[in-house]
């Protein structure tokens, strides 16, 4: 889902929504305001309704918030881009980069989200009580109730059903994961129970729309279920096709695909001299070297192209070096399966191979990883029979 409001940072993180959030919002308005709080106080007025209904629907929407918050800044504190934060209709997502380096960082990163509600429950729930005691207006405790059980029941324990992509699907992985060593296997485990579960939640859901008559939000809690059921089942199944390129990655090293290195091209030079150098090589990226013959960069020939024609002989060649500090390197015996993450997260979708000494010796980019998880079909030879 992607943003169409910018809503801020916080900590750093971009923090956006859709559409699909007015929705939402009118929706528990409507459901907190005029439906719910007023069985505990009918003598509301409008106004009074309106108000409590958009403040139940700012606390569940803040709710969300601090989940996917929690699940971002762990994630941030192992190393992990993090994109921003999108909320919609069915809650929100952490847009995170790159992969948990072990199990314990996946799980904490799961976890994290579930055990900020719980946090945001016992808060809730202690306000509840501190209302009570002090005999606060008849709407205020059921408001405050709603928000523990939105926050408990919810957004910490419904995601912690251990079906991927759910919260608790990644801590099932990340428990599989450790216990066999084998991330691929955890990860298709967790898709198939989530499968599972958007199966029975989207068949529930229909069934309820069809069979039960609900009314007004019973109809809304039945569509959600199944909106619900078919998310699930939809990103499950993306879970399983990523499982499977993790297995098929895994028989390659980045030896196999990568592209050597050509003659290197030398720092001191300036762009026109290095786009006569490489004019009549094959390559689209080439690593630099300083006097001493060490690499220090590389660089591509669209990087070369992109500079006027006018300002290449006065520009130097190491303006446009990206420096082997800043990219993303692997190691020629690492399996695609350990760095293909790194080709998709690296700004310019390339990474530098290196032997350990300092040495260039090739260049991996997303093109070549792509090449191997959809490998083109081998033309077939048909013989005509011999008459």
């Amino acid at each position: 889902m992607n943003d169409s409001i910018k809503l801020g940072r916080i900590a750093g993180i971009p923090v956006g929504t859709n559409w699909s959030v007015a929705l939402l919002a009118m929706l528990m308005v409507r459901y907190v305001g005029f439906d719910l709080l007023p069985v505990y106080s009918p003598d509301l007025s409008f106004t009074a309704r309106l108000v409590l209904g958009g403040i139940g629907t700012l606390g569940f929407l803040l709710s969300i918030l601090a989940h996917e918050l929690g699940h971002a800044l762990v994630a941030r504190g192992y190393g992990l881009p993090v994109d921003g934060i999108t909320l919609w209709f069915l809650g929100g997502a952490a847009k995170l980069g790159g992969v948990s380096p072990s199990p314990q960082a996946e799980f904490r990163i799961a976890a994290a989200g579930p055990g900020v509600n719980f946090v945001l429950a016992v808060v809730f729930a202690g306000m509840a009580y501190l209302a009570r005691a002090l005999e606060a207006p008849n709407a205020v405790v059921p408001l405050l109730v709603l928000l523990v059980i939105i926050n408990l029941l919810v957004l910490c324990l419904g995601n912690l059903i251990p079906a991927a992509p759910l919260d608790g699907g990644r801590v099932l992985t990340a428990m599989l994961w450790r216990r066999s060593g084998d991330r691929a296997q955890a990860i298709s485990v967790s898709a198939w129970i989530g499968i599972g579960i958007g199966t029975a939640f989207t068949l529930f859901g229909l069934w309820r729309l069809f069979y039960v008559d609900g009314g007004g939000v019973g109809v809304m809690i039945d569509i959600t279920t199944f909106l619900t059921g078919v998310f699930i089942l939809s990103l499950a199944r993306q879970e399983l096709a990523h499982a499977a390129q993790r297995r098929l990655l895994r028989e390659f090293t980045t030896a196999s695909i990568m592209k050597s290195s050509p003659p290197a091209l030398l720092a001191w030079q300036n762009v026109a001299e290095s786009l006569d150098r490489i004019a009549h090589l094959p390559q689209e990226s080439f690593s630099v070297i300083d006097s001493n013959g060490a690499a220090v960069g590389i660089v591509t020939r669209n990087q070369l192209l992109s500079v006027p024609m006018w300002e290449r002989q006065p520009m130097p060649l190491t303006d446009l070096v990206v420096s082997l500090g800043e990219m993303e390197s692997a190691f020629a015996d690492d399996t695609l399966e350990d760095v293909a993450h790194r080709v998709f997260d690296s700004p310019n979708r390339l990474i530098a191979i290196g032997d350990g000494s300092g040495q260039v010796l090739g260049t991996i980019d997303l093109p070549s990883i792509n090449a191997v998880m959809n490998p083109e079909p081998k033309p077939t030879v048909t013989a005509s029979p011999i008459r």
